[in-house]
Parts: C-alpha cells; structure tokens; sequence
C-alpha cells in the first residue's frame, strides 16, 4: 500500500516524454557502473558510506599537550585541531592542514572551544578548506591531489576537481566543485579538468563567490535547503530527512540523481535530471508519504527555524506561496573570513564587519537543535527515538515548557504525554536515545541513574547553557 502510494507521488513528478521507469533504470544502471568502477557493488558502496556516516557523527576527540604548550587533537578529514591559551581562560582553536592551510574557529574557554572542535567535526568538517589570511606563509593557493581530487584553498571556499576516481568518466566530463565554509557547496562547471584548473584559479580571489554562485539546494514544498558537502567520488551531498537521508549523486554527462538512503545499504532511486531541472523536484510529497503529515509538519517547522514559531499545540503555519531559503547548516560553520575584518594575502583590505548584536535566543537554541538533528544518523540504535525526542524538545521549547528532571522514565514521560513520543520506549533504547543526544548542552547526564532536559535555561541568557551554546555557535548573519 505504502509502496504504491510512494510510486504514485513520483508519477507525479515525471519528465514530459521520459517514462519514470527508464528515468529510474538508467540511475541504477550508471550507480551500478560507477560503483563497479569502485571494485563494489552500489548496496556496498552505500553501506561503506553510510557507517563512514554514522561513525563520523558519533566521533570523539582525543586531545593531547604538545610540546609547545598547545592542546592537539586529530580531525576526521585529514586535518589537526590545536587549542592554545591567548590569555587568561581565553583560548583560540585552529584547525590546520599539512603543507596546505589553516582555520581560525574562534576564541573561547578552552571546554568550550573542546565542544566546538568535536561538533565540527561530527559533522565532518571543518569545511571549505584554509583562509588564506590564517593560512601564511603555507600555500593555500596550490593545487594538492588527494585521492583523487584536485584542491586548493580560495577566499569564499574550497575549489575541488574530481580526477581519475572514476574512470568510466570522459576526460572532458570532471567536475568543479567550490566548498563554501557553511557546509553547503555550488557546482562551478564541468569540463576538462586543465580548463577547470584555470577557472577556479580565477574565482578564487571571490569574496563573494558565494552570492554569485549560490549552493546547490533540494526543493522541499515551498522551502529550498542547500544540500551539505561530501567528499566522495560518488555522493555530492546529503540532506537529513526523517526517517532517511537524501543523497545527491554525481552522474555522467552534466546528469545528477536523488536517492533516498535508508538502512544500511538499502536505497530508493527517485530521479535522475539535469541539475537545474533537479533542484525543481519536490521531494516534500515523498517524505510526508514515508513519514506522516504530522511528523512531516513537525519537521518542517523544525527546519524553518525563526521564520514560523507557532506553538506545538497551534495549527501547524502555513508557508508563504515564495519559496523560503532555509540554511540546513549550523552557523558556527560560516567562514570566520567573512565573520571578521582583515587584510587578504594580495594587501586588499577587507570591509569591516558590525559590531555584535544582542543574543536572539530563539535562533541560538533552535539553530543548535536543527543543526543536531541533521547530526542523528540513520538506522543507529535509538536514533529513531532520539530524533522523535529531538523534535519534542523543540516542541516544548516553542511551548515554553520547564526543564524536566529525573530517571529516564520520569524525563521521557513528559513528552509521551504531549504526543511527540508514541508510546514510552524500552529501557534500551530510552538510554541509547539520551546517549545520542547528550552531546547538546540541553541534554545532560546528571548522574549514573538522572538525566535533565534544560528548556528553562535555554531561555535564561545567563545560564551555563546559553553560554556553552554561544561557545559553539556564532551568531547567525543577517
């Protein structure tokens, strides 16, 4: 029943003289080429990808003193994290990559700057590689070859060229690609990849490449959500839906194709079109289908952030007839070079940014529980719940309601009551569950039997929550 209704939505989406059938045929077909290509099957290649994922989201780092006074600890792609005391309790944190670049990821506490550097990188960053004013005297702006990409560092982002890592590809068929340091990514061109050596060599001095160029998004009803970067010879992006996750797949001849990963190494073709033509399908029909119109709606109030806070007990907001830019990334990922003043590596002085606004503290709380919700992997033990329980938080975080605390039973017990939970879960999976989520401050482990979900802290600027919250967030751009 539930596979004919889906099949039906997708009908509903199909290319004029294109049978959904071939359109889907030839998806398996070039993901089975490309993964064969890889020496895998494509359920191999998508269950290899999928515990990489789940591994990633569950990372924790190990920080070490090095012999000049600085904390280090290694990142998840390739880089190292390095804390140093600027003075007092003030600390800052880079990141570096070897012979290549650096990051300045802000100035804090030293515990606070601790869970900046692992939410970064349980989400697989830091993305759109170094600064070229952190990043003197390495050099930034050459081109390194690693497996099987080309890079080198730009002033919005990270410029890739994917060389050699399938070689069903034409030679005239790469792909350049430009990271942006929010996490989202535009697709600069395809070509030859001397040509596109030289493209991005001219791009990247942009500073506001990213304006130029906006990221590449997913349709979802009337809202478009830029899909997150990956770097991977077949998947480009992911967006974290419920339930399962979207993968934006790199195909031949300028093609790009969606599938809906769900367990491990189980996926879903939904289309396969030109990009632009792919950033028109409406993938919200599909997910509201798997998920349920009031699950479907929660989420979409989730991702909306600011933009629509009706109570959880109110009417679920309709969105305007425009469509809503919405960022699916959090805002402590946005580029410190466009968060701070400085003067670029060719002397040209950069415009200096405004002073600091008052903390909006509905777009710090919700900014930070969206952020984490597209961090809970799918098909873990207790991600399910954890997400449910998730979007209960924000629930009654809109709601106003108070901190609750106690055994597992008495904290969940609140939101069976209010519906976001169906039924109260195992002990298992409750403990599973808290464990995901106790990473965000809001979500604290009091002691070996006690748990506290901190809403009336979120809401007191003064709290030692908002501060941990301000500490791995910068506040979003407007």
């Amino acid at each position: 029943m539930v596979q004919a209704r889906l099949k039906t939505i997708l009908e509903q989406q199909a290319l004029s003289g294109v049978t959904r059938e071939n359109e889907l045929e030839l998806l398996i077909h070039g993901l089975e080429l490309d993964a064969n290509a890889l020496g895998r099957s494509s359920e191999d290649v998508i269950a290899i990808f999928q515990r990489g994922l789940r591994a990633t989201a569950l990372t924790t780092l190990e920080w070490h003193w090095s012999s000049n006074d600085q904390q280090r600890a290694n990142g998840v792609n390739g880089g190292v994290f390095l804390l140093s005391r600027v003075k007092g309790d003030e600390y800052r944190l880079d990141y570096g990559w070897s012979d290549y670049g650096a990051i300045d990821l802000g100035r804090a506490p030293d515990h606070a700057l601790e869970r900046r550097a692992e939410k970064i990188a349980r989400q697989g960053g830091p993305f759109g590689g170094p600064v070229p004013g952190d990043s003197h005297p390495l050099p930034w702006y050459s081109w390194r070859n690693t497996r099987g990409m080309l890079r080198r560092g730009g002033y919005a982002g990270e410029f890739l060229i994917d060389t050699g890592a399938l070689p069903r590809r034409g030679v005239g068929d790469h792909e350049l690609v430009c990271a942006y340091r929010d996490g989202s990514f535009s697709i600069i061109s395809r070509g030859a990849d001397r040509n596109l050596v030289s493209i991005a060599d001219k791009l990247a001095e942009d500073e506001l490449l990213r304006e130029r160029r906006p990221p590449v998004t997913a349709r979802v009803g009337e809202f478009t959500v830029p899909w997150r970067f990956l770097n991977h010879p077949l998947f480009r992006g992911i967006i974290a839906m419920p339930a399962a996750d979207l993968l934006l797949v790199n195909q031949r001849d300028g093609d790009y194709g969606i599938l809906l990963a769900g367990g491990v190494g189980h996926y879903c073709p939904l289309a396969l079109r030109s990009l632009e033509m792919l950033q028109e399908f409406d993938v919200a029909p599909l997910m509201e289908g798997l998920v349920g119109e009031a699950e479907f709606a929660k989420w979409l109030t989730f991702i909306e952030g600011a933009e629509h806070r009706a109570p959880a007990s109110g009417p679920t907001p309709t969105p305007s007839s425009k469509k809503h830019v919405v960022s699916s990334l959090p805002p402590a990922d946005r580029g410190p070079a466009q968060q701070r003043s400085g003067v670029s590596a060719a002397g040209t002085a950069r415009p200096t940014e405004p002073g600091p606004r008052p903390i909006d503290l509905d777009d710090l709380v919700l900014g930070h529980l969206k952020a984490f919700h597209a961090e809970i992997p799918s098909g873990e033990g207790g991600s399910a719940t954890a997400r449910a329980l998730l979007l209960g938080i924000v629930n009654g975080y809109l709601r106003r309601a108070p901190s609750v605390e106690g055994t597992w039973r008495e904290v969940l017990a609140p939101f069976v009551e209010a519906g976001d939970l169906d039924d109260m879960p195992s002990d298992k999976t409750a403990r599973a569950a808290l464990n995901l989520l106790k990473a965000s401050p809001i979500v604290c482990r009091v002691d070996h039997q006690r748990w506290r979900i901190c809403l009336d802290e979120c809401r007191d600027p003064k709290s030692e929550v908002v501060a941990q919250l301000l500490g791995m967030y910068t506040a979003r751009p407007r």
